[in-house]
């Protein structure tokens, strides 16, 4: 039966994905090396040594940074963009924030694969993006100063990077992930 997919990560280790769940890379959030989450869908792009390589130096850096800081689930996480650097007045890059999507995304795009067209994630109203973050929806619904934090400014609709898209992305040949960015559709937040 589709359903609507609310989070990614990144498998921590190759291999056969067990019921009970499977160790993560992901913005939980926070963002960490130390969950396990059940895994009802998954993707891969069959990446190679060197490609795992990348998205582990990605991995390593960015949690480094994210626990220096003391980020929690509120500084490290953002909604839209997907990914946001944060800087000093100088403009020297500190930390940056992600969203579970985009943690993934960028971690692939270490690696050399462009899972989504990003100039092309479709823009979705405040119920959609309540759909997609349901522990946060009335504070993203109700309150704008509140939902300005996590990207969500204005009246809407926003380009949100769903989790969908990212499955969608990886339901493809490896040679078509490897080739081509996904385009992703409103649809896509559903999988299968």
């Amino acid at each position: 039966m589709p359903s609507f997919v609310r989070h990614v990560g990144l498998s921590a280790a190759s291999g056969s994905m067990a019921a009970s769940g499977v160790s993560v890379h992901q913005m939980g959030p926070p963002l960490n090396s130390s969950g396990t989450i059940k895994v009802d869908v998954f993707g891969t792009a069959d990446l190679d040594v060197g490609q795992k390589q990348r998205i582990k130096i990605f991995k390593d850096t960015h949690e480094s940074e994210h626990l220096a800081r003391k980020l929690g689930k509120r500084k490290g996480y953002v909604i839209c963009p997907h990914v946001k650097d944060e800087q000093e007045e100088d403009g020297t890059r500190v930390f940056t924030r992600f969203s579970c999507v985009g943690f993934v995304i960028e971690a692939y795009k270490n690696a050399g694969i462009e899972l989504l067209v990003l100039n092309a994630i479709p823009s979705i109203p405040i119920d959609q993006v309540c759909r997609a973050y349901p522990d946060i929806a009335e504070e993203l619904k109700d309150h704008p100063k509140i939902r300005g934090r996590w990207g969500i400014e204005g009246d809407g609709p926003w380009p949100v990077a769903l989790c969908g898209y990212v499955i969608h992305s990886l339901n493809r040949s490896v040679m078509e992930i490897r080739k081509t960015a996904y385009s992703p559709q409103t649809s896509d937040a559903i999988f299968p």
